[in-house]
């Protein structure tokens, strides 16, 4: 039995969906074109965050990878049929604008946020496409703002200017992490709070099954503890304290917490074994 075979066999997923998935997975490079052990695993990981999280396939495949477009987004198809998650979220025209020749959509935009802006150099407070972001992913201007921050290393503000260039992997970063934290039922600012007590400042961007599958495990063991999640925030990254005593019982708090988390992820990933038996 080829392995494509196998998963077609162990899905629920539709010859479709299963394509969807399996091209999301090579696009962004974790697996290859000949769907080694890897694409089993990987697929085996998405399974059980779908399952979790209730995600239909084209959001699963955001979790890792760009949102589903329609093959070339510059022309929007006319039949909503054709539409795909990223249509269907965003008034892609309103987005990023158009030729005033081609009339065909732009591949991205500039966006202005002041909150980046240090020099304060342009005159506007508030960016004409921040409603159709806001409306798209399902925020605040707030919580808009929180997402950027935290993902501030690829969105690539202008400090002079306070400016970014907004395309589909960009929106489609902010999309996956608001898309995340909706499934997981926390707020922008619980979420980025659980971010920061869970990864280092290079991880904050999800990239990889694991990492949501962590996220997944720390929630449900906050379910379970006496603490809140801004609570944990002022614990375990001791945010007002200078104790030197309490940094030190903090380590032994975090060492601890940290092993749970772990722990639970590697019984899980233990049962995906099932899959490939």
């Amino acid at each position: 039995m080829s392995t494509l075979e196998l998963l077609e066999n162990r899905t629920t997923w539709s010859i479709s969906e299963l394509d969807l998935i399996l091209t999301a997975l090579k696009d962004a490079d974790m697996i290859t074109p000949d769907l080694s052990k890897q694409a089993i695993s990987n697929v085996s990981q998405l399974l059980d965050i779908q399952e979790r999280l209730h995600l239909t396939v084209e959001e699963l495949c955001t979790t890792f990878h760009f949102m589903p477009t329609w093959k070339d987004f510059s022309e929007h198809p006319d039949r909503q049929k054709d539409w795909k998650l990223f249509e269907r979220t965003f008034d892609v025209r309103k987005l990023f604008g158009e030729d005033e020749n081609t009339h065909k959509i732009n591949s991205s935009s500039e966006f202005y946020h002041k909150s980046f802006d240090i020099g304060k150099l342009k005159d506007r407070a508030t960016d004409p496409t921040t409603p159709v972001l806001l409306g798209g992913l399902g925020v605040s201007e707030t919580e808009l703002f929180l997402l950027f921050d935290l993902l501030k290393s690829e969105m690539k503000f202008s400090e002079k200017y306070g400016v970014c260039t907004l395309n589909l992997q960009k929106v489609s970063l902010l999309y996956r992490h608001s898309l995340i934290s909706n499934a997981l039922n926390l707020k922008i600012k619980d979420f980025v709070q659980v971010m920061h007590l869970n990864f280092n400042s290079t991880d904050y961007v999800i990239q990889d099954p694991h990492q949501i599958r962590s996220l997944i495990e720390f929630v449900n063991w906050v379910k379970t503890s006496p603490f809140t999640i801004p609570e944990l925030g002022f614990i375990l990254k001791d945010e007002e304290s200078n104790s030197v005593k309490h940094k030190i019982e903090l380590v032994g708090v975090i060492k601890i917490v940290q092993h749970i988390i772990e722990s639970q992820v590697q019984e899980k990933e233990s049962a995906t074994i099932l899959l490939t038996s």
